[in-house]
């Protein structure tokens, strides 16, 4: 987590003083209309207090988000980032406001997706960006992974969740092997990520297999065992002969698509309807996230 939010504020975070030393500032009214006499040559769509800054304004030009001082003098270019959720505020805000921001559900790579069997055929659909080392996507998955009641309703989480839910593994590319870089080769975080990806996709039961990595311990066990050298059951998990399965297309299709649409981070949710949701969702608001694609429809 702590990797993540380095690099978004590393990134994303310029805190540029634009006014005009001639300009003089402005008094705020507190409607936000300070901006719109500093920045006369630029469209604004909206301005609005921001209520997690504050004294802060949420900035809408055209489809880009960045936030305002009182004064009408400084801006800032960058996102608002929530730890205790792990919800980027401003992408979300960026797809509210962006109208083109659906992704048909027929682009997505679903045949290399993994699926949850039990869903009815006319379930809402949903589809999650995940990678193995996200902590939010572990918990997304034990959220979103069903069971059966004694009465055979479908339930996750104790609670009725009838949804038609593919997984898409995201892992970085391969890195070259250098005989001089052993040690360090077979602990970079990139190849255990691949690996990982790899024996879920070429281990038989893709499923199963996606079930164990998500136990708690499991990406530390398979870790070590890499670094064993042991390359044909690391954390448990039997790889079928490489002539046998070749993973490569199917993380390869998933990374392009996630690169395509500029989806950074882990988990994305994508709905039935093309809807985007970045970050992870409680099971209760990620029904009604998915439930606001039916009212859409009537």
């Amino acid at each position: 987590m702590a990797q993540k939010l380095n690099r978004w504020l590393g990134a994303l975070m310029a805190l540029l003083a634009l006014a005009s030393t001639a300009v003089a500032v402005a008094e705020d009214t507190g409607d936000g209309e300070v901006w719109r006499k500093a920045l006369p040559n630029t469209a604004i769509r909206d301005i609005h207090p921001e209520p997690r800054l504050p004294g802060m304004y949420e900035i809408v030009m055209g489809n880009n988000v960045v936030y305002g001082d009182a004064t009408g003098r400084y801006l800032v270019f960058g996102r608002i980032y929530d730890v205790q959720t792990n919800e980027d505020i401003t992408q979300g805000r960026i797809d509210q406001v962006t109208t083109a921001r659906r992704i048909p559900w027929e682009s997505l790579p679903l045949q290399y997706a993994l699926r949850e069997s039990l869903a009815p055929h006319d379930a809402p659909k949903l589809a999650i960006l995940h990678a193995n080392d996200c902590g939010w996507c572990r918990r997304l998955y034990h959220d979103v992974k069903s069971t059966k009641d004694e009465n055979r309703n479908i339930i996750r989480m104790g609670h009725e969740f009838a949804v038609d839910v593919r997984f898409m593994i995201l892992s970085p590319e391969k890195p070259t092997y250098r005989p001089e870089n052993d040690a360090e080769y077979w602990s970079s975080s990139d190849l255990v990520m691949h690996e990982l990806a790899d024996h879920i996709i070429c281990g038989g039961s893709p499923e199963l297999n996606l079930q164990h990595a998500m136990q708690d311990g499991f990406v530390e066990k398979f870790s070590a065992d890499l670094r064993r050298h042991n390359r044909v059951t690391p954390g448990g998990i039997t790889r079928k002969h490489g002539k046998d399965c070749d993973s490569r297309p199917a993380l390869a299709a998933v990374r392009e698509f996630a690169k395509k649409h500029g989806l950074t981070g882990t988990p994305v949710l994508i709905s039935g309807d093309g809807r985007v949701h970045r970050g992870y969702l409680t099971p209760e608001k990620l029904m009604a996230w998915l439930n606001e694609g039916k009212d859409n429809k009537q």
